[in-house]
């Protein structure tokens, strides 16, 4: 049997990422800042349902 899953990642909550949360992969890029992994952390990870979309796990969380 084949489980489909998703992860949510946001930017750790700490004051030195104060600046770059909520911003747009572009925007970021666009000020000249690196995406790093080590900048994130896992919030939520979740089964995804035969014929859910991208927005419908929007709507769920």
């Amino acid at each position: 049997m084949r489980t489909s899953q998703c992860a949510v990642y946001q930017v750790k909550e700490t004051p030195e990422y104060r600046d770059v949360r909520f911003r747009s992969y572009e925007k970021l890029r666009s000020e000249g800042k690196s995406v790093s992994i080590e900048n994130y952390q896992q919030v939520y990870i979740g089964r995804i349902q035969p014929g859910e979309t991208p927005a419908d796990i929007k709507i769920r969380l």
